[in-house]
């Protein structure tokens, strides 16, 4: 990822601290422009320095909207570690399994229930 856009995406995860009315649309909405940045984040750095795999349903889970909410709050400031950016892909994508490949430009992932 180079330095623009990690500094887009920090910009974008401080949006969620503290702020007020957001839905899950919203959050996956902005993230969803950075989920191959994030894949490759996750895999190319954090996975192999942390070696911490767990999923996303492992770390927080996904149970409610008002659950991711405040998720996303807490992580607003404190993303960068493999736990919670694999949180973050599997928010996106509940499809996501590591070491896939690339995705293609025009890839929707089918949104997350809950």
């Amino acid at each position: 990822m180079n330095k623009e856009t990690l500094t887009l995406l920090n910009d974008t995860m401080l949006q969620f601290y503290g702020a007020e009315d957001l839905n899950f649309s919203y959050i996956r909405g902005l993230l969803l422009p950075f989920l191959q940045d994030l894949i490759d984040m996750y895999e190319n750095d954090f996975l192999i320095l942390e070696g911490d795999c767990r999923s996303g349903e492992e770390v927080y889970g996904y149970e409610s909207e008002e659950s991711i909410i405040g998720n996303i709050d807490y992580i607003s400031d404190r993303w960068k570690c493999a736990m919670r950016i694999r949180w973050m892909i599997d928010l996106i994508d509940p499809d996501y399994y590591p070491y896939r490949g690339d995705i293609s430009d025009d890839y929707i992932p089918r949104e997350r229930e809950f």
